[in-house]
Formats: C-alpha cells, sequence, structure tokens
C-alpha cells in the first residue's frame, strides 16, 4: 500500500494515524488507507525523494521475498 500510493505511515496517536504523503489532497489515497486500517488519516506533506527513501528503509526486506 505505501508503495502503490506513495506514502508513509509515521505513528498512531490514539485513533489517528499521522502519513507522510506528497500531495495531502490525494483523498483516493488516503480514503484507502481509511478503509483498510480503519482509523482516521492525518497527512502530512513530504517531498517524493523523502517517501522514497523511507518506503526503500523501512520495506527494503519486502523485496527481498
Amino acid at each position: 500500500v505505501a508503495r502503490e500510493h506513495h506514502l508513509m505511515p509515521l505513528y498512531c496517536l490514539e485513533k489517528r494515524l499521522v502519513v507522510a504523503i506528497e500531495d495531502p489532497l490525494k483523498w483516493r489515497s488516503i480514503n484507502t488507507l481509511r478503509f483498510l486500517t480503519r482509523m482516521t488519516i492525518e497527512p502530512v506533506m513530504a517531498s517524493p525523494e523523502d517517501i522514497d527513501n523511507a518506503i526503500e528503509t523501512h520495506y527494503a526486506d519486502v523485496n527481498a521475498g
């Protein structure tokens, strides 16, 4: 989901999931994540490069399998 929608979950606070995303107005991605997590999604802006780096760092093992 992170790769497909180009976003990175940052942290949870109560029933809110804070997510880094290039365009916080990408409602399709936010609604998909809301549906999958059953949480309120709080988008924060991040550069595409920062999101790519975070995905590669935290999900690198996913590609190995």
